[in-house]
Parts: structure tokens; sequence; C-alpha cells
């Protein structure tokens, strides 16, 4: 992380705007990794924001508000220009099933993968994520982690994904009275 910190995007793929107290940074590419924003307030006062990927394929995965002895289903979905060789399933980063048996939809590029809970108990709870591997190149596509929880759920915002032919942008959004400029990063 520290060593990538000098390497700044190229600010020809950069638009910056404000409006009120929002400074929005906006990076437009091709170029396949992860990025973030390093906003700066002030001398010394550096806030990293949350990484967002552009990446040949997307992997979203929904939280869910739920009730002990309940049975749920979580749904992953892959898409993209890959069909995955497998999806695994961890919760709290502790692997709990690898999904072989999913039927990808080529036309849609979308797999689902599914992870059935039969009577949630306490032990159910907790961070989910599911990851989409390919053997053939040792690609990784990890979803954002979704909650099991009692009481409700937050998702996260799901990465960006390149698509044939389309040029995509991811945004950052700086909050604040002073105002504040950001710079991008690759990962």
């Amino acid at each position: 992380d520290g060593a990538k910190r000098g390497t700044t995007v190229l600010r020809d793929n950069i638009e910056q705007y404000s409006v009120g107290h929002i400074t929005t940074t906006v990076l437009t590419t091709t170029v396949i990794d992860s990025y973030y924003c390093v906003a700066t307030f002030g001398i010394g006062n550096d806030i990293e924001s949350s990484r967002g990927a552009v990446s040949r394929a997307s992997v979203q995965l929904a939280g869910k508000s739920v009730t002990i002895g309940d049975t749920v289903v979580l749904s992953c979905y892959v898409i993209g220009q890959i069909v995955p060789d497998f999806v695994s399933w961890t919760l709290n980063g502790e692997l709990l099933k690898t999904d072989k048996s999913f039927q990808p939809n080529v036309a849609h590029q979308t797999t689902i993968s599914y992870l059935e809970i039969e009577q949630v108990a306490e032990s159910h709870l907790g961070e989910y994520r599911c990851i989409a591997s390919l053997l053939s190149d040792l690609s990784v596509y990890k979803s954002n982690f979704a909650s099991l929880d009692l009481l409700g759920f937050v998702d996260s915002v799901s990465d960006i994904m390149v698509k044939r032919d389309d040029v995509p942008s991811i945004r950052f959004s700086i909050r604040s009275e002073e105002g504040g400029s950001c710079k991008l990063y690759p990962e």
C-alpha cells in the first residue's frame, strides 16, 4: 500500500466537480485494478476511501434480516465475462462451502450460486462473502461482505465491471464544509 502511494492515476482520466459541500472525483479507465482515494484536509489530515475495483467480473451478495429458526437462502451473483470454475462461501472469514453445481447463463453473463441455511441459529449470524474462482488464470473475484443479522443489514457498494466496448467510471465523494481534494491511487 505505502509503496504504491506515490503512483497516482493519470490526470487525463479524472474529472472533479463540487456541488455544495460535496466534491466528487470520477475516474474513467479500462485498466483492471483496485483504486482508492486519499482526501487531504489541512496539513497531515488524510482520509483513505474504501476500495473500488475495475474488473472483468462483479460479484454481488446482499445481506438479510432473519429470525432464529428461519430457513434463508443467500444468492451470490457473478456478473461479467467469466464463468467461474467454483464459488466459495465464507462466514466471518471461515470457509463454509465450495459450490460447483451452479448453472451459468452465458447469454446474460451471469452465474448464480446459492447458500441455503436451514433453521438459522445464533452461530449462523455474521459476515458472509462469496468468492468466484477461475482455475485457468488463477483469478479470484470477491463479493462485498453481507450480514446475516437479527436486526437488519447494510449492503456495501459493489465494484465496477468492465463491459465490452465500455469505459467504466468509479466515483469517490468527499463531504466536508472545508472542501477537499482527492488523489486517486491503484491498490
